[in-house]
């Protein structure tokens, strides 16, 4: 083999290290986003859905996969009765981490591992104002935790679709109005007030990045 011959054996081989490479840190990105949105796309397309249900002992799995293979509406429980949001649309049932600061990153990420955050300074379940909370889309591999990604199928939320909230013992129950989409360094929808009880959801658009925020605003249903 002469020094050519090796000089291109040599790129090819790094070539192929980087090609791979990127690849992976691709699909460790966005492959959890991706996945959840082709099982959503595709329980939608069987007339699957998900019903609450309060029922702490319901042996069902509300994942999208279950969903796929079942033809009957799926109950959804939340985990916990402490804080803790479910909404049906999504088959979304995350545990709720509260008074987070949305401008200490260290803090925040951290929080996200362990379920969706509550915006410190925002009012709580029911209490009249913005309740504001916020998870990634996406995220870089190395941040990964199991519930960094919660908010996959934000997108797919529509108006007139429901959001509960459960919060000591309480059930509130939210009507989604409206959906928009903010530029990332847009700090408005967090200091909005209003004169009755509301709910902002708030993730990042496209998917793991900060270009864009992704908000769902929602108003509490007389009980």
């Amino acid at each position: 083999m002469n020094k050519s011959d090796f000089k291109f054996i040599f790129i090819r081989i790094i070539s192929n290290i980087l090609i791979f490479g990127a690849i992976t840190i691709l699909y460790l990105t966005y492959g959890a986003w991706a996945k959840d949105n082709l099982l959503f796309i595709a329980t939608k397309a069987r007339g699957v859905s998900y019903q609450l249900s309060t029922n702490s002992d319901n042996p069902e799995d509300p994942s999208l996969l279950t969903a796929l293979k079942e033809r009957k509406p799926l109950a959804i429980s939340p985990v916990n009765s402490d804080f803790a949001l479910v909404i049906p649309q999504i088959g979304l049932s995350v545990p709720v981490v509260k008074n987070i600061s949305i401008t200490d990153k260290a803090k925040y990420l951290e929080a996200l591992k362990f379920g969706v955050a509550h915006a410190k300074g925002t009012v709580l379940p029911g209490e009249i104002g913005n309740s504001y909370y916020f998870s990634h889309s996406s995220l870089n591999f190395w941040e990964l935790g199991s519930y960094a990604t919660s908010f996959n199928l934000l997108n797919r939320i529509t108006p007139g679709s429901d959001i509960y909230v459960f919060y000591q013992g309480k059930q509130y129950q939210y009507r989604v109005l409206q959906t928009e989409i903010v530029k990332g360094w847009d700090t408005v929808p967090y200091y909005r007030e209003f004169v009755k009880p509301m709910l902002t959801l708030q993730t990042c658009s496209p998917p793991g990045t900060t270009i864009n925020r992704l908000l769902i605003l929602a108003e509490l249903v007389e009980q």
